[in-house]
Formats: C-alpha cells, sequence, structure tokens
C-alpha cells in the first residue's frame, strides 16, 4: 500500500504477515487504498455513492454505519428496494408515492400521511388494517370517505 509512515507502524518484527492496520493519519480518502486491489473495496450491492468511506463509516468499526441523506435527489426507493437498503415492510399501506412524501430521515416513526396524489378510494387504506377505518357508530354507508369527508380536515 502506498504509505509514508514507518514499517512499525502497521508490521511486528515477530511476525510480517498479518499486519495490524493503523488509519491514523490517513489523509488521502479510503478509496486511494480500498479500491478492490490494494484493499477489500465496496460490495457490488453497496449503496451508490461518490462519498468518501469516512462519511458513513469509521476505521474502529465499519458495520453500523450512519448514512448520511444529506444531498440525496434519485428518491427514496433507488436505495430502500430490499436489496441495497430495507425496504417496504409486507404489510406497508399500498403506495406508489416516494417514502419522503410521509417519512423523514431524522426519523422513521410517526409519518406523517400526506394524501397528496392519492387516487384510490379512501377504503383501500382505511380498513382497519393499514389505518382506522370508520367506526362502529358511522352511519351506514356504501359512499366513499371523500363523499362527505375531506383529508385536510375530517
Amino acid at each position: 500500500m502506498p504509505v509514508t509512515t514507518d514499517c512499525s507502524n502497521c508490521h511486528r518484527t515477530s511476525g510480517w504477515a498479518n499486519a495490524t492496520m493503523n488509519h491514523t493519519g490517513i489523509t488521502t480518502g479510503c478509496a486511494k487504498c480500498h479500491n478492490g486491489t490494494l484493499a477489500t473495496g465496496k460490495p457490488a450491492g453497496h449503496v451508490a455513492t461518490t462519498a468518501d468511506c469516512s462519511a458513513c463509516h469509521t476505521t474502529t468499526t465499519w458495520a453500523g454505519a450512519k448514512f448520511n441523506h444529506t444531498g440525496i435527489t434519485s428518491g427514496c426507493a433507488s436505495c430502500h428496494n430490499g436489496t441495497t437498503a430495507s425496504g417496504k415492510p409486507s404489510n406497508h399501506m399500498p403506495v406508489t408515492t416516494d417514502c419522503s412524501n410521509c417519512h423523514r430521515t431524522s426519523g422513521w416513526a410517526n409519518a406523517t400521511m400526506n394524501h397528496t396524489g392519492i387516487t384510490k378510494n379512501c377504503a383501500s387504506c382505511h380498513n382497519g388494517v393499514f389505518a382506522i377505518g370508520k367506526p362502529k357508530d358511522h352511519p351506514a354507508t356504501t359512499q366513499d370517505c371523500s363523499a362527505c369527508h375531506k383529508t385536510s380536515g375530517w
């Protein structure tokens, strides 16, 4: 590897093999060495990014990376597809809009439903499974909720 530090930073006189890489003082970026030739690079299923590895990973723990969503413009599903990163669970309400319409990168839970662009009837989600349905004391009707209610105020 191209380094300017003394050999003893990684190697021991008792054994040259099994060197322990000391990342202290590295300033050239991870990909200079972690390119798949000198050291292991990004795996094929890695999130597409041009950011340096250190934007999400640390040299002390590779797993448990913290992803910074700043600057993402391609939509959540481009990575959150179940392969690259976890996607919608099987019990998620049926939507085709981007995750960011309801969820935030700062907190996935407690989503705020944005009804903009909903073209199906209300009961397709408000069925007591995905979202609260009609209460037991609701007047009997076969009309869609939108005949009487608005998404901006129930």
